[in-house]
């Protein structure tokens, strides 16, 4: 290859890439076709300046890449724990009893304590397990408390049963969430209608607690 003077051509894949979309009836996309779509490219020639970037570029750009790489990663890792929340508590985020969803009483509360347990809490108690858990920051942790057991009074109940299931598997925990709950969901759809009654939600101890407010 000597004797052919050749010189490496840094440029924008992009120049090859669209010109692929000139060549009719090509075969599927391999290593032989990719080779023969750059060699026809090169052909036609005109190309743009060869253009390195020296150190500080090319870790510039390493860092930018790696940060967008990143802010993708915790996009969807947001995006599985809101799924994780609804099954959780299918209001959490309609109630809102947190500013923020991710913050760390609320992540708490959501992967530390099943939707049971959390019925099962007086007021005093749910309250006094916010204010410790947000280290005192909350302004007013018996209004956090009401809002969080709103949002379990009208979330769509979840059994004991359920939790242990979902906490059977170490991985695709949302998948076997969604599975399960599709499942529960369907029999209880046929027992409606097989004995054309309503669908009646059942009292949760939070409802007691509630009333004995009230009287």
């Amino acid at each position: 290859m000597q004797p052919l003077e050749l010189a490496q051509v840094c440029f924008n894949t992009k120049l090859v890439a669209d010109f692929k979309d000139a060549l009719v009836l090509r075969e599927p996309k391999d290593d032989d076709r990719d080779a023969f779509d750059v060699a026809a490219r090169a052909q036609v020639g005109h190309w743009p300046d060869s253009y390195v970037p020296d150190g500080f570029w090319q870790g510039l750009r390493r860092l930018t890449r790696y940060r967008f790489q990143l802010s993708r990663n915790l996009t969807r890792k947001k995006m599985r724990f809101q799924s994780y929340a609804f099954f959780k508590c299918s209001d959490w985020k309609r109630v809102k009893p947190f500013s923020d969803i991710f913050g760390a009483t609320s992540a708490a509360l959501l992967t530390e304590f099943t939707a049971a347990e959390l019925r099962e809490m007086t007021h005093s108690q749910l309250a006094d397990l916010i204010a410790h858990r947000g280290h005192g920051r909350f302004y007013d942790p018996d209004a956090t408390a009401r809002a969080v057991q709103e949002a379990l009074r009208s979330s769509y109940p979840i059994d004991r049963q359920m939790d242990d299931k979902y906490n059977e598997v170490s991985k695709y925990q949302h998948k076997r969430a969604l599975v399960l709950t599709a499942r529960k969901l369907v029999r209880l759809v046929h027992a409606l209608l097989t004995k054309n009654v309503p669908y009646v939600r059942p009292r949760m101890p939070a409802d007691f607690a509630e009333d004995d407010l009230l009287q």
